[in-house]
């Protein structure tokens, strides 16, 4: 028998991800980086430009992630909250805790890649791990909702990633590659799931 609450759980959840706003915005967060690192080969270390590119690129992954956490919601109540029937809660301000809990992922994420550099295989382990991460995140969304474009994007990144790895390049390289085409999947995704919720009368998207 299937439960009430399970259920009632998933189609808030599919709803949630109607509108291809989470994969388009999770689709430029993989791709900005990926095309300033991209930027930053034509220069050298000790040029200006590369510095400027860097320090870009930082604010991309790391305060770029809080923003869209705290816009999307924003975002989806604006445009289509009403189109939807429901209007999406916006959030309470970011408590000192998630602050905090923030700051301590970010840092234990630095100290993991600089304690992988003087590993023998390093750059193999940094993309292997980052796309095994992001297929496993898409695999366990696509559990939950039960959105066939998550079950099968999770696995395909972490093969792509696989492949990825095992190419005898720079570590920049290997960067813009991954990165690039797990923003272009997720981008894709979210196009299409956006163009089709579009399409989509609202009577039959409520």
């Amino acid at each position: 028998m299937t439960d009430p609450l399970f259920d009632a759980t998933r189609r808030v959840q599919r709803a949630w991800s109607a509108d291809g706003l989470s994969e388009l915005t999770a689709g430029f967060l993989f791709l900005a980086p990926a095309l300033l690192e991209w930027s930053k080969l034509g220069f050298d270390k000790q040029d200006p430009a590369w510095r400027v590119l860097n320090v870009l690129q930082m604010l991309v992954v790391f305060p770029g992630v809080w923003i869209a956490q705290w816009a999307l919601p924003r975002l989806r109540n604006r445009f289509f909250g009403s189109r939807e029937g429901i209007m999406i809660p916006r959030l309470a301000p970011e408590g000192v805790a998630k602050a905090a809990a923030i700051a301590i992922v970010a840092a234990m994420t630095a100290a993991v890649f600089v304690a992988m550099r003087s590993a023998a295989h390093w750059v193999t382990l940094t993309i292997l791990l980052s796309g095994f991460g992001a297929g496993f995140i898409l695999f366990l969304i696509g559990r939950s909702t039960g959105l066939t474009r998550y079950l099968v994007a999770g696995p395909v990144i972490v093969l792509i990633s696989a492949a990825i790895a095992a190419l005898d390049r720079s570590f920049e390289s290997l960067f813009v590659a991954e990165f690039g085409i797990i923003g272009a999947i997720l981008t894709a995704m979210g196009v299409m799931s956006l163009r089709r919720f579009l399409q989509t009368p609202p009577s039959a998207a409520q």
